[in-house]
């Protein structure tokens, strides 16, 4: 049960992350008592009111997106050898931090546009290797479109896009063409289907407003510093790690680090508290808190830190539910 069992990628080491994700799938689940709608006015509204407006059946397909997301970044990071060997901690780090939003546990267009985004790191990374990415950025930007079809303030995810594809060295203007079309392809979809179902047409306004919370209660305090002490302590290690000598830059992990920004703005714009901003923030916690706990040469700092970091979520999440 120690976590240095979760630095391998074993069964035994599947098991123990299994274990460890327990308190949040509990958390998740029984964490949304009530009905809780479609959040979010878009184009998509009238296709998810059905689900939603069901208690039973928004809690369990909420909880299984949260499970399929973090199982996802687990994938993708195994994939692309974020991490010099695999491992469990993006499964554990992914699920405890997204079980923090106030939209865990339902359909919501947060909960959603967190697999997308994966899913839009996924293909940028496949950009960045390919020697010919036009077809895998037409998928990229379909995937944002999607993004931006859910709720029109994850416009801002759509750059990424770009940046990968300068980073495959092969850039044309057919692959900058090729993108925006993919990026307007689900807009003019689903506008044309509510156009044949006589739904609402039009696409959500975005309201370009700064999040004020009027305080941060003892909860969010405690995630916050269970949070920045991961930060704080393994910061040099992800320093070690994306910059291979003075000139050369792993520009993965920098990808990696500046969509978890983007989609941190993103969510602010939808965030209800600080734990939504933190839970924004998963991608790029993942990165740097995963190559800390799966470098880190005193292991007694690092188990010290993740027991830290684990019950200070856990008892935020009580804290909340309670």
């Amino acid at each position: 049960m120690l976590p240095r069992a979760l630095r391998k990628n074993t069964p035994q080491s599947i098991t123990t992350a299994l274990v460890y994700a327990i308190p949040f799938v509990v958390m998740a689940t029984v964490g949304n008592s009530e009905t809780q709608q479609w959040s979010s006015k878009s184009i998509l509204t009238p296709y998810f009111e059905p689900i939603t407006s069901v208690h039973w059946l928004n809690t369990t397909i909420g909880t299984a997106l949260l499970l399929f997301t973090a199982g996802y970044t687990q994938h993708v990071f195994n994939k692309y050898r974020l991490f010099k060997s695999a491992n469990q901690f993006p499964f554990i780090l992914t699920l405890a931090l997204l079980t923090c939003s106030s939209n865990v546990g339902v359909v919501s267009p947060w909960i959603c546009g967190s697999l997308l985004v994966i899913r839009l790191l996924d293909r940028a990374l496949d950009i960045q290797r390919a020697n010919k990415a036009n077809m895998i950025i037409l998928e990229a930007s379909f995937t944002a479109g999607i993004l931006w079809v859910f709720s029109s303030e994850y416009i801002w995810a759509f750059p990424i896009v770009f940046l990968a594809y300068l980073y495959s060295g092969s850039v044309q203007i057919k692959g900058f063409v090729m993108s925006i079309v993919g990026f307007l392809l689900p807009s003019y979809f689903f506008i044309s289907l509510n156009y044949l179902f006589d739904h609402p047409r039009g696409l959500s306004e975005l309201e370009l407003v700064v999040p004020k919370f009027d305080f941060i209660d003892t909860p969010q305090y405690t995630l916050l510093i269970g949070c920045l002490i991961v930060v704080i302590i393994g910061f040099r290690y992800f320093l070690k790690s994306i910059v291979v000598n003075k000139i050369i830059i792993k520009n993965h992990l920098v990808l990696v680090i500046v969509l978890s920004a983007m989609w941190v703005f993103s969510s602010a714009f939808s965030a209800n508290s600080i734990s939504d901003l933190v839970a924004g923030s998963f991608l790029g916690f993942s990165l740097l808190a995963g190559l800390y706990f799966a470098n880190a040469t005193k292991t007694w700092l690092m188990e010290a830190t993740f027991y830290v970091w684990y019950l200070c979520v856990v008892a935020f999440l009580y804290l909340t539910i309670s």
